[in-house]
């Protein structure tokens, strides 16, 4: 028996009775991330220069085996954090919500603006496709390196397998919007499920896709909006740029 936060005592019984869904105005899911700290708390540290330079002193010199496996961590966590921040549209993120684990891995969390909604609505700032700041680039060694090209690949094969799959993701998305009291359907409609289907782009070719995942790299990591962003949450709430 669960004990509730009033009076009333929470069965199992009682519970099922109220919803079937593992997730309603009252309940939800929380995952336990360990061994991680956030960006913000990591460039608050004394001494941060870099996340360059803080790879480099906690896994070892470029050349070690330590450092590649760190890198190549970023690298593929990135690129499928990426993909997914695209299509399913996270927004918020700021590096309070964004974590780097003891193995090199980045980690997104807080989803509370998701399918088309965004802090300051329509006047939102984070325009570009993702985040993906110079910091991030000069981990993969910079663009055009060989890593940079590796982390764009891995972008194009993780976006091929979301299409490959679009039928089932629209159907799980369009079955979450029915009486749904999410802030992204409530404020959106229908047409959070329509971006959603457009930013697959089932258009194009396979063979096209790399160069459009490419295209939204770019158009990421040149994006001014990330950094105004970011100075806003520095300013209203002191987190770190």
């Amino acid at each position: 028996m669960f004990e509730g936060n009033r009076s009333e005592k929470i069965t199992y019984e009682n519970l099922n009775s109220r919803s079937n869904t593992g997730t309603s105005s009252s309940t939800g899911l929380i995952e336990t991330i360990t061994n991680a700290t956030s960006l913000d708390s990591l460039k608050k540290r004394e001494g941060y220069v870099s996340l360059r330079k803080h790879f480099v002193d906690n896994y070892g010199p470029l050349s070690s085996p330590r450092f590649a496996a760190a890198q190549l961590n970023f690298l593929q966590s990135l690129a499928g954090y990426s993909i997914l921040s695209y299509l399913i549209g996270f927004k918020d993120r700021h590096n309070g919500n964004l974590l780097i684990d003891n193995q090199g891995h980045i980690l997104h969390i807080d989803f509370g603006f998701i399918l088309g909604i965004a802090p300051g609505g329509k006047f939102s700032i984070e325009t570009a496709p993702f985040k993906l700041t110079q910091e991030y680039a000069d981990v993969l060694d910079g663009v055009g390196s060989p890593m940079w090209e590796q982390f764009v690949d891995s972008m194009c094969y993780a976006f091929l397998e979301a299409r490959e799959n679009s039928t089932a993701l629209f159907c799980l998305v369009e079955t979450m919007m029915v009486r749904s009291k999410f802030p992204c359907f409530q404020a959106m409609g229908r047409t959070a499920l329509k971006m959603f289907k457009d930013r697959f782009r089932l258009d194009l070719k396979d063979s096209e896709v790399r160069a459009f995942v490419s295209d939204l790299a770019s158009r990421s990591l040149r994006s001014r909006g990330t950094y105004i962003y970011d100075l806003f949450q520095r300013k209203s709430n002191g987190i770190a740029v």
